[in-house]
């Protein structure tokens, strides 16, 4: 049997200490992604959020030798990622720069969200065969910053609740009120009935 996520993860926390650069690399491909819809979940802007991910990548690097359980390695970058993104907002004054991102430059191909089957009763299932990509993430990008957060982690990148409320550094209720309080918003904003 192989190795799990978290032992392939600490592999490559070792190989990386003790020198190889490639095990890095190995793990920023692995974690890129998760990476960026943290990021953007709190800066609301694709290219802003990359800048976000490059610059946690490089803290997390400088002070891997910091990391006590190598193993839990995803979620010291979740929390470096959501770390770098909020010390963003806090220095800037306006999120917005250039123009408007829409959902499908975010989530490429769309299939891999119809495979979801927790998506089924929730707003994204609702509009995910449509043309409506640009407007739903408006929707999204509209909720506050507590909402967008979670709907973001757990309807696009499918995080546990768990690891949510290990990232986001709240209580499992917090992270599940705040989940249906971000559906319950977006189903009002497209008009949708409660389930």
């Amino acid at each position: 049997m192989g190795e799990s996520s978290q032992e392939q993860d600490a592999r490559l926390v070792r190989e990386t200490l003790a020198g190889d650069e490639l095990a890095y690399k190995k793990l920023m491909e692995k974690y890129v992604r998760i990476a960026g819809s943290i990021a953007y979940s709190v800066v609301s802007d694709f290219h802003i959020a990359a800048d976000v991910v490059q610059e946690a990548f490089s803290k997390v690097y400088g002070h891997l030798s910091q990391l006590d359980n190598p193993a839990t390695f995803k979620a010291y970058l979740a929390n470096a990622i959501r770390s770098s993104a909020l010390d963003w907002v806090r220095k800037k004054t306006s999120l917005r720069r250039g123009a408007p991102m829409h959902f499908s430059d975010l989530a490429g191909d769309t299939q891999e969200f119809q495979d979801e089957g927790e998506l089924q009763n929730t707003p994204l299932a609702s509009i995910q065969s449509s043309e409506n990509y640009g407007e739903l993430l408006e929707l999204i990008n509209s909720l506050p910053q507590h909402y967008r957060e979670v709907f973001i982690l757990k309807h696009i990148e499918n995080i546990s609740y768990n690891d949510m409320a290990k990232i986001l550094g709240v209580s499992l209720n917090t992270v599940e009120a705040r989940l249906f309080r971000a559906r319950r918003m977006l189903r009002e904003r497209l008009g949708l009935q409660e389930q």
